[in-house]
């Protein structure tokens, strides 16, 4: 019985969306710190931070949408919609999994301290009332993932790249345009507590394709600025992941439009092969570019 409960409640947690928080290793990876430990063990301090801060409101956000969970044909089946763990429960967790996530990043420069609890507020202001608002919640989304990159930055002390910070709005607001339409494409009628109807989908489709492409943009002038040239050797090799990274984000598209995409796309990304190869192809183009 313990083990069931157990189960239960870190179901609640999301640890499948814990993959997400990946994106506080940029840092580390962007600015050439991979063999240093110090560098490193921060970029993993801030990875658990930021793990236990968005279960935090993972579980917040199931208690604010369990009615509109029940009716949901997926989110029925999440802890407290379906009625297997209990309210009391899940209120407790919400100032634990806080209080965790402070303990962990209390490590971390002030400034990265700074990100995870803006990243909380943000997140806790989408969960009660951005989610509501037409676009606002596509750009808080796309902040939300873009601080996790920052988070990562800021815990490794690697200087702050403004193409970073573009290319990281660009493509994060693309795929969080890209999970509404998805969702849309599913539900004909209305995305339950979201405030998107039928008619807006080829809105969302023009405007999130147009989005995406501008992070592959983004990419290509910063392949020929000055600031490329001070980290790399063969800056060239860096636009090779230009065409790379426009295929797999109109692959995604293509595919939402098609109905074959029924989950966020970042975690499609991570059991899809073809993301995977793509990744590669990436970083042998950085390793080249190196």
């Amino acid at each position: 019985m313990m083990n069931l409960k157990f189960m239960t409640a870190l179901r609640i947690l999301r640890p499948y969306q814990w993959a997400k928080n990946a994106l506080a290793f940029v840092g580390l990876i962007l600015s050439h710190q991979w063999d240093d430990p110090t560098a490193f063990w921060m970029a993993a301090v801030s990875l658990i931070a930021l793990c236990l801060a968005s279960s935090s409101i993972y579980v917040l956000n199931d208690l604010i949408d369990v009615e509109d969970d029940r009716r949901h044909d997926r989110n029925r089946a999440r802890p407290l919609a379906s009625g297997e763990l209990s309210t009391r429960a899940a209120v407790c967790l919400v100032p634990l999994l806080l209080a965790l996530a402070y303990a962990s990043a209390r490590v971390l420069p002030w400034d990265a301290q700074l990100i995870i609890a803006s990243y909380v507020l943000a997140a806790a202001g989408y969960s009660l009332l951005f989610k509501r608002m037409l676009w606002i919640d596509v750009v808080v989304l796309a902040g939300l993932y873009t601080a996790r990159v920052l988070c990562g930055v800021f815990a490794v002390d690697a200087p702050i790249s403004p193409w970073l910070i573009a290319f990281s709005a660009f493509v994060f607001t693309g795929l969080a345009i890209l999970k509404r339409y998805a969702d849309l494409r599913f539900d004909s009628e209305r995305l339950h507590g979201r405030p998107y109807i039928a008619s807006d989908r080829f809105l969302l489709l023009t405007v999130g394709i147009a989005v995406s492409l501008l992070s592959v943009l983004v990419l290509a002038l910063y392949v020929n600025s000055d600031d490329v040239a001070e980290l790399y050797t063969r800056p060239w090799a860096i636009a090779f992941i230009c065409p790379i990274i426009a295929v797999w984000l109109l692959r995604l598209w293509t595919l939402a439009d098609r109905k074959k995409l029924a989950i966020d796309p970042v975690l499609y990304a991570l059991r899809d092969p073809a993301s995977y190869i793509s990744l590669v192809a990436c970083a042998a183009a950085l390793a080249v570019a190196l």
